[in-house]
């Protein structure tokens, strides 16, 4: 479930970033796994401008795992039982 949730993660990221011109700003990606999730962070700039993370790393106070994203581009948390498939 790891693998899969990091793979759309980065995805996500990756299509937008590839199609941007040469002269535009740098967008650096990196995937931080872990035994408790996996965390994604995007900066632009040198400044953090997205922060996502999954499994138990996304846990809100007495809630449950799931994916939670923070920053200047999208702020929200859902956990698994919400995401849908399986």
């Amino acid at each position: 479930m790891r693998r899969v949730a990091l793979a759309l993660i980065v995805g996500l990221f990756a299509v937008p970033a590839g199609t941007l011109s040469a002269s535009a700003a740098p967008i650096d990606v990196t995937a931080d796994p872990g035994d408790r999730g996996v965390t994604v962070t995007v900066t632009v700039l040198g400044i953090e401008a997205e922060s996502i993370d999954t499994g138990q790393l996304a846990v809100e106070e007495g809630g449950q795992p799931g994916l939670c994203a923070s920053g200047l581009i999208h702020t929200s948390c859902t956990p698994a039982s919400e995401a849908g498939g399986q």
